[in-house]
C-alpha cells in the first residue's frame, strides 16, 4: 500500500519529471492497452512487482497467456494474492527461463531503471525469448538534460540504488534494442518518461 499509494507517484514525480502530473496512471494503462499486441505464445510481465500493470496487461491479453517475473519473492506473494490465476516465476531479467522465440511479448513496466547495469542483458534477452512480429513493451525514464534536475535525479536513492539512481540517455536504450533484435515502432513521453514499443524482425 505505501509502495502504491506514496512511493511510486513520488518516484514517478522526480524521475519523470512529472510535477503538473501530465503522466497519469490512466495513462500507463492506456498505453499498454493499445501498444501490448503478442503474436502466439504467452505474454511475460517482467520485474512485474506486486502487480499494478500485471492486472492491466491480464486484461489486455487474458489471464491465461499471462506469466509474471520478478525477482523479489516478497513481490510475487503480494501479486498472486492478488491474482491468484496468474502463474509467477522468481527470475532474473538477465537469465529468463523460457525458450528461445516462445513468447508472443514482454512488458517491462517502470522496472528498467531497477537493474540499470542489467538492462543490456534484460533487453537481449527479451529478444532471445520473443518470438518474430512480438513486442517489447517498456516504460522508463532517460536523464533529464538540465544539469541542475539531473543531479536530483541521481540524488534518489533508495535499496537497489544506495549510490544514487541512473537512468538511461535514449540511444543507449536504442542501441540495445537494435542489437536484440528488436525495432522501435513507437517511442514517445512527455517530461523525463520514455515510453516504447519494439518489434522482434522476423
Amino acid at each position: 500500500l505505501f509502495y502504491e499509494a506514496v512511493a511510486r507517484p513520488s518516484f514517478l514525480r522526480v524521475a519523470g519529471s512529472n510535477w503538473g502530473g501530465a503522466v497519469t496512471p490512466d495513462d500507463e494503462d492506456r498505453y499498454i492497452a493499445e501498444h501490448v499486441k503478442p503474436v502466439d505464445g504467452p505474454v511475460v510481465d517482467l520485474a512485474a512487482g506486486a502487480g499494478r500493470w500485471t492486472t492491466v496487461i491480464a486484461e489486455a491479453v487474458g489471464a491465461d497467456r499471462l506469466v509474471a517475473v520478478d525477482s523479489s519473492l516478497p513481490m510475487l506473494n503480494v501479486l498472486r494474492g492478488r491474482l491468484p490465476d496468474v502463474p509467477a516465476v522468481l527470475a532474473g531479467a538477465a537469465d529468463l527461463p523460457f525458450a528461445d522465440a516462445s513468447v508472443g511479448a514482454v512488458v517491462c513496466w517502470n522496472a528498467l531503471q531497477a537493474f540499470y547495469d542489467e538492462a543490456p542483458a534484460a533487453i537481449a534477452e527479451a529478444g532471445r525469448i520473443l518470438r518474430p512480429g512480438g513486442t517489447f513493451t517498456a516504460m522508463t525514464f532517460r536523464r533529464s538534460e538540465d544539469p541542475v534536475y539531473r543531479y536530483f535525479q541521481s540524488a534518489h536513492r533508495f535499496p537497489q540504488h544506495e549510490g544514487g539512481l541512473r537512468l538511461f540517455e535514449p540511444e543507449d536504450l536504442r542501441r540495445w534494442l537494435t542489437e536484440a533484435g528488436l525495432t522501435v515502432r513507437e517511442e514517445s513521453g512527455p517530461g523525463t518518461f520514455v515510453f516504447l514499443t519494439a518489434v522482434k524482425e522476423a
